[in-house]
């Protein structure tokens, strides 16, 4: 799995927005056939059946800020120890 400590907190994104399981579920069927030089799916735009991608914008402190263009939802990741 491509970036699996992205994707759990933008699942957990998805479960606090109440994004419905069917959503989550296609979500994570999608992460799955991401290869190493793709880009992170954003969760907002996924959810309205648009593929956009996030773009690291900085690193604040211990978490990494990813950016939507698209939708402009910012993503707060925390940086593994």
């Amino acid at each position: 799995m491509k970036n699996p400590w992205v994707y759990k907190h933008l699942v957990k994104w998805m479960e606090k927005n109440h994004l419905s399981k069917d959503t989550i579920h296609a979500f994570a069927s999608r992460w799955q056939t991401l290869g190493d030089n793709d880009s992170i799916l954003c969760p907002a735009c996924f959810a309205e059946d648009e593929e956009e991608h996030l773009v690291a914008e900085k690193v604040r402190g211990e978490v990494e800020l990813l950016f939507c263009v698209e939708c402009k939802n910012e993503f707060e990741i925390p940086i593994p120890n």
